[in-house]
Formats: structure tokens, sequence, C-alpha cells
């Protein structure tokens, strides 16, 4: 493939943003009906497409896309652990992976789920009061000092907080199931493998890019991105600005909404 690719706009991911400067995924101009999922720097506007990049139809729209991105990251780890989501279910953190795998398990049937934060924001109680009123459920927001870990089966780390992963294990019962979908922004890794012995805990991974074949990975953000396409309340998680590095590191600092996107005007 030579064709030459052009970023139209960028998903911002705040936190690894706010440690790396890099952690966003781009999304091409429409060229011959598709476009493109890209991992490149912000300031790379022009580029071929690499072996990670995911192909879509030009027919959905950029909110629909950004939100299916994060849900995409669930579904990929779902596909292969389906059977290890058991009784209650905890999600920690509540950033974009969070809600995507919130929507994620919603629109599967599970019901019994909570979300952990270290502190809630507006916008968190805003978005779960939308889901709560699409889906008929009874989500509920938490921060550390409200509840008690050891009362759920199965936990989604999307915090990216190695302190989150640390008393997770430290605190969950035995024959717990934990699925860490977030990389720990500060990379320290602070898992004591003993517990994992002595609990007898199932540890999951859920990158998704690495391991993950490509041609499964645009089928299933294809199904995502269909099934996502009369959600006109996805547009509720979702600000679009145009590109200035200033925008960025506003963007980077404020936490207003659950999801922000750079509109490119090249």
């Amino acid at each position: 493939m030579n064709d030459i690719f052009i970023t139209d706009y960028s998903i911002v991911s705040r936190g690894t943003e706010q440690y790396n400067n890099h952690g966003y995924i781009a999304i091409t101009k429409p060229i011959n009906s598709f476009r493109y999922l890209q991992n490149i720097d912000h300031n790379v506007l022009e580029s071929k497409i690499d072996k990670d990049s995911v192909k879509i139809y030009e027919d959905y729209s950029i909110e629909n896309i950004a939100v299916s991105r994060f849900q995409l990251i669930f579904e990929l780890m779902y596909s292969r652990t389906e059977q290890y989501y058991n009784g209650e279910i905890l999600i920690t953190g509540f950033g974009n992976i969070g809600l995507g795998v919130l929507i994620g398990l919603l629109d599967k049937g599970y019901k019994k789920i909570s979300i952990l934060v270290k502190e809630e924001k507006p916008y968190m109680t805003k978005a779960i009061t939308t889901i709560n009123s699409n889906y008929n459920t009874n989500i509920k927001l938490f921060t550390y000092n409200t509840i008690l870990i050891s009362d759920y089966n199965s936990y989604i780390e999307c915090s990216g907080s190695s302190e989150a992963i640390k008393h997770i294990f430290s605190t969950c019962t035995s024959l717990s199931n934990i699925f860490i979908i977030s990389t720990p922004k500060e990379q320290e890794y602070l898992i004591d493998p003993l517990l994992i012995n002595r609990k007898n805990l199932k540890i999951f991974g859920g990158h998704e890019f690495n391991g993950i074949d490509k041609k499964q990975r645009e089928i299933i953000f294809n199904q995502i991105l269909k099934s996502n396409d009369k959600k006109a309340f996805l547009t509720d998680f979702i600000s679009i600005y145009p590109y200035s590095k200033n925008k960025l590191e506003e963007i980077k600092k404020c936490k207003n909404n659950i999801i922000e996107i750079l509109k490119y005007e090249v």
C-alpha cells in the first residue's frame, strides 16, 4: 500500500499524554471509502499505514469512532475471557477506557457493575446518569473510602494507577479474576507474586495491539461501530476541538469530558 494518509482527528488519551507525550490514536481522512486508526505522534500529519493500523468504513461518525475505539480494547479481551466474568464486577478508573468497558459490559447484559475512582468528578456523575437512563441500570460510582473492594469477584483495572493495581491484589478475595487493561503510568509495578499464588488469582492482560491478530481487530471494531451507530447518547461524552499545542495542553489539565478529540485543520 503506497497511499499517503492524512491525519483528520486525534483521540487524546490524557493519562499517557501526561507521562510520555504520546498517548493518542490518529483518525485519517477518508480514502477509497475507508478511514484508518493509527498510533502516531501528534505532529505527524502525513503517514503510511503500519501493521497496527485499523481499517474502518468512512460512514461512521467521529463520535462513534472515538467511543468504539475504547470499547475495542474491552472486546478484544472479552473475546478470549468471557467465561471469567463472574458475580459482581468492579471497574477501577472511569476515564476513556473505563467508559468503553462499562458500555461494553452493559451491551452484553451485565448489570452488577460498580465504578471505583480516586476522586469523583462532575463529568463522571453526568456520564453515569446518562448511562443508567439509557440502559435502565443502577451503576454506582464509589471512591476508595466508600467501598469494600473485597465484595467483588471480577476486577477490571482501567485507571493506569500502580497503587490501584496493588490495592486490588492486596484486598480481593481468593479465586478472583483480575483484568488489567490499562498500563501503569508511573511504570512502578507493585504486584506481589505471592498474593497471586496464595489467593489463586486469575490474571488477564488486555492490550489491544500486542499479540492481537489485525484482521480479527478490524472485524470486531467494525461490529462495534455498527452496533453503536444508532446510539445518539454517545455524543454526550465527546468534545471536539481545533488542534493547537495550546489546546492540547488545556485538555490535559481540565478533564471536563470523558473523551477529547482534536480536529486537524490541514
